[in-house]
C-alpha cells in the first residue's frame, strides 16, 4: 500500500476513527497492528522487518 493510493485513503481514516473509539490502554496495540498491516499490504516479507524492529525497540526499552 502506498501513501498515495486509494487503499491508504480508506485505511488511514479508518485507523484514526478506530483510534478514537478504542480505550486508551489498547491504542498502542491498535497502532502496532495497523503498522504491521500497512507493511504487510505493501509486501508480506516486510512484516519480518517491522517485527524485528519492534522486538529490538521493545527489548532495548525494557533494558
Amino acid at each position: 500500500m502506498s501513501f498515495i493510493s486509494l487503499d491508504f485513503l480508506v485505511f488511514a481514516p479508518l485507523i484514526l476513527l478506530l483510534y478514537q473509539v478504542v480505550p486508551g490502554h489498547l491504542r498502542v496495540l491498535l497502532l502496532l497492528a495497523a503498522s504491521y498491516l500497512f507493511y504487510a499490504w505493501w509486501d508480506f516479507y516486510y512484516i519480518a522487518l517491522i517485527l524485528l524492529s519492534s522486538t529490538v525497540a521493545y527489548v532495548s526499552g525494557r533494558q
